[in-house]
């Protein structure tokens, strides 16, 4: 019976299924569900999860704040929730600097919700994995100045990998969470540069990483300009570094990281429309450098640059993170907030046919997941002596099955068989349609005789037959690139059949005009009046031989 309850509450069109699963899901575990909304970020090594209360003005309250670095983290997740009594709800996830990419492309005028497939072939040639497990968002680059038509509609368009996406579905469907997007972390950090302290000012972010840094400039309104820099706190360490391995304080050689931020925020300055940012934001470093922000002030003289503070959009229930936590954590929150005020630039990576299922999410994993926590509800009714042992059991049964049932969720949304015929049928339509344009810019370079002689040689071969000189006969004939390139080899009774030979030759109506580069001459006997070989070549072919 209560293997069909979840289907027949989710079967109706005019039910919703994912408030339907979170009661249902309140009812078996005890999680019932909460307002605001989770975070999601999986970093390497790490996984983030955030619940942020976004109602209302003011600091947003953060009543949870949790990185796990287990190798399996639902169910250390799973025990985080349940013990700060939060239910389920609704999640966005965000996919952090090395899962996804950015190109730039010129826009075509289509409707919004096509963009994201006509743009998903435009850079399939430029991914490392098949173009069908791509997973495609846009957002449009604002105009500047200078900008002709065309770059006022050109788009980025961010690119991420299926199993990315998945993998992070998967984990909001085993912590019974209902997925309402991914977002991408330049995306996620730009929202809380638009949202923060200066607020409808332009400005500009810097996040140093420990491999790269990047850049996000924002005009006020939306995320305008976002760079890559190849340069990271490690870079900066290691030029800081003096001869007994340390680093003194003040000292810190920003050379690596400095010439190539100086000509990003001139680029910035430059293409911006109205007033240019002044402003700098240091993000919190995954890795801290010590005096980094007292260091760029003072190589950038006409700039104010400031670390983030979070303070004015998040009050953090157990007090402000580390920074290094901060550098974690933030992305998720960005990306939460975005979701409930949206601001600026959005973007939403999932793709409808990485949903799960409402079958799953409604049915097998509440029922799995909610006999997991009926089992310990019932294992921490026994005597206090043993409730410490009862939860460590119920913990590893959950740790247990966390890794079946994130393949089984994961492999659930991947997809169908009819779904990767259609895509495939679709990608065999495009390439034929490519293939299309590629023959008509072809046919239209042959039709425009931009590929030289269009009509044959035979005119070329008549005019050497009807324009001949006795004593002179051919050897050897090469014509090339329609035309363009000649070599004749021709063998003569004497040397002073030669100059009759050009002659006649370039008076004859295919030949007219034409200029010869080289002129080889070869004396068969060393006595006067002797047969002598000749060529005649343009300078691409001077390395024939005779035939």
């Amino acid at each position: 019976m209560l293997q069909k309850t979840p289907k027949t509450l989710l079967s109706g069109s005019s039910i919703d299924w994912r408030a339907a699963s979170a009661r249902l899901a309140g009812l078996l575990t005890g999680r019932a569900p909460c307002q605001g909304g989770f975070g999601l970020a999986q970093w390497p090594g790490a996984t983030v999860l955030v619940h942020l209360d976004a109602r209302g003005e003011g600091p947003h309250p953060v009543d949870l704040c949790a990185v796990v670095e287990d190798a399996e983290p639902a169910g250390r997740l799973a025990e985080v929730l349940r013990s700060r009594g939060l239910g389920t709800g609704r999640a966005v996830g965000v996919l952090v600097p090395g899962q996804y990419q950015v190109f730039s492309e010129e826009g075509v005028p289509a409707p919004e919700e096509e963009l994201a497939d006509i743009m998903r072939w435009r850079v399939k040639d430029r991914l490392e994995f098949p173009v069908e497990e791509a997973v495609v968002a846009t957002y449009p680059i604002p105009a500047q100045k200078r900008d002709d038509g065309d770059e006022r509609r050109m788009r980025n368009v961010v690119v991420a990998h299926q199993e990315d996406v998945l993998r992070q579905v998967g984990m909001m469907a085993l912590l019974q969470l209902a997925p309402e997007g991914i977002d991408a972390w330049e995306t996620a950090m730009g929202q809380l540069l638009l949202a923060g302290p200066g607020a409808g000012h332009p400005g500009v972010l810097l996040h140093v990483g420990v491999e790269e840094s990047m850049v996000l400039a924002v005009d006020g309104r939306r995320l305008v300009y976002v760079r890559r820099l190849k340069v990271g706190s490690a870079r900066i360490r290691a030029a800081s570094q003096t001869t007994d391995g340390t680093s003194a304080a003040g000292t810190l050689d920003l050379e690596p990281l400095a010439l190539e931020l100086l000509r990003t925020l001139d680029y910035v300055e430059s293409r911006f429309v109205g007033d240019a940012p002044r402003r700098l934001v240091l993000a919190p470093l995954p890795d801290p450098v010590s005096g980094l922000g007292q260091a760029l002030a003072g190589r950038l003289k006409s700039w104010q640059v400031e670390a983030l503070n979070p303070d004015p959009l998040f009050r953090f229930a157990n007090g402000r993170p580390d920074e290094a936590t901060l550098a974690r954590v933030l992305p998720a929150l960005g990306a939460a907030l975005a979701r409930a005020r949206p601001i600026g630039t959005n973007l939403d990576l999932l793709e409808a046919r990485l949903q799960p299922s409402h079958d799953w999410v409604g049915g097998r994993l509440i029922l799995t997941l909610g006999g997991v926590s009926l089992l310990l509800a019932a294992l921490v009714a026994g005597v206090a002596q043993g409730r410490l042992f009862q939860e460590e059991a119920a913990l590893q049964s959950l740790k247990t099955l966390e890794a079946p049932l994130l393949q089984e969720v994961i492999a659930e949304t991947r997809l169908r068989p009819a779904e990767r015929r259609e895509v495939k049928l679709e990608s065999q339509v495009r390439q034929m349609a490519d293939q299309v344009a590629l023959d008509r810019k072809l046919l239209d370079y042959l039709n425009n005789s931009q590929a030289g002689n269009s009509t044959g040689f035979a005119g070329h071969l008549e005019d050497l037959a009807t324009r001949s000189v006795e004593g002179v006969w051919l050897t050897g004939l090469t014509i090339m690139e329609g035309g363009r390139e000649l070599a004749i080899a021709a063998r003569g009774v004497s040397p002073e059949r030669i100059p009759r030979f050009i002659t006649a030759v370039g008076e004859s109506p295919n030949f007219a005009g034409r200029g010869f580069d080289i002129l080889k001459i070869d004396t068969l006997d060393k006595e006067p009046g002797k047969p002598v070989e000749f060529r005649l070549l343009t300078n691409r072919l001077k390395g024939m031989r005779d035939e």
